[in-house]
């Protein structure tokens, strides 16, 4: 008797706009909805238009970006 894989796919997203509904099309079309759930950085983040696959909301707590961060203050400066 064989036993079959479970797998999901998990991410966190703030500020996600076009690329999660990109990430909810291509992995519903891979796993199913079922095996979707989607980690909402902050209560003020909008609900995806997908009733069918989990969303956990979790409030934002603010903190210092990393270096390297796409959005950091040093990489603000360095492009300017």
């Amino acid at each position: 008797m064989t036993a079959q894989a479970r797998v999901c796919a998990v991410t966190m997203v703030r500020n996600g706009g076009a690329f999660l509904d990109r990430w909810i099309a291509y992995y519903r079309q891979q796993l199913g909805s079922a095996a979707l759930v989607v980690v909402l950085d902050g209560l003020d983040q909008p609900l995806p238009q997908a009733p069918d696959i989990c969303v956990l909301r979790l409030p934002h707590r603010a903190m210092a970006r990393t270096p390297g961060d796409q959005l950091s203050p040093a990489d603000k400066a360095r492009r300017t």
